[in-house]
């Protein structure tokens, strides 16, 4: 049973929640999960470098499987999405949109509550622990709304006219909006990069 199959959709009891400990980084790039100092330039991958990663993913798991390797990889929900040859890297998971404040919630180091560490400008923030209760804000109704109150008419960009849109969601919103600027807007996405390269079209940002 895949973890999205455990929780009511309309509960949004989180499986994982992130504490971040430190605002003192001075590594951070384009898509870091840290809110600490400003993006460095020319840190972020190109399209056919994330491209090769997933390919990598899926041909380590092929081999792992195969016995011929005995280490497993197995990516961060910022991989794959509803591409038929990237499917294997979920394993038993199936993808079901954004977990930002569904399944996951990210603390930061001064109490600031977001759906994810990821998603780092002020407006993603719905409360703080040092004011209010954690248990409070997760069942605040108003509260991640970017992904709970999610709509296929809010895709964008490269997103907008996907088939899979219903079930990929724009992927994971810190690849979209850190690199884009916009929710619900990911060119990080296997299957819109595979179906461009084979359509002639370039695979860099």
């Amino acid at each position: 049973m895949g973890i999205l199959e455990i929780y009511d959709d309309t509960k949004f009891y989180p499986a994982a929640v992130a504490l971040e400990v430190t605002l003192r980084c001075n590594m951070r790039y384009l898509h870091c999960g840290s809110s600490a100092g400003e993006n460095k330039e020319g840190l972020g991958i190109s399209h056919g470098q994330y491209k090769e990663l997933v390919e990598f993913i899926c041909e380590s798991q092929k081999e792992e499987r195969e016995g011929r390797i005995s280490i497993k990889t197995m990516p961060a929900d910022s991989i794959g999405y509803c591409h038929s040859s990237a499917i294997d890297v979920w394993d038993d998971l199936e993808w079901g949109g954004c977990n930002a404040g569904r399944y996951v919630i990210g603390i930061q180091s001064n109490g600031n509550v977001s759906g994810c560490l990821s998603l780092q400008h002020d407006s993603f923030i719905v409360g703080n622990v040092r004011k209010r209760n954690l248990k409070d804000i997760r069942e605040d109704n108003e509260a991640f709304s970017y992904t709970r109150g999610f709509r296929k008419d809010k895709l964008c960009g490269s997103c907008k006219d996907c088939s899979k849109g219903d079930e990929c969601n724009s992927g994971c919103l810190a690849m979209g909006y850190s690199s884009t600027g916009e929710l619900y807007n990911n060119p990080y996405c296997y299957k819109n990069i595979v179906e461009n390269t084979a359509h002639g079209e370039p695979v860099e940002p």
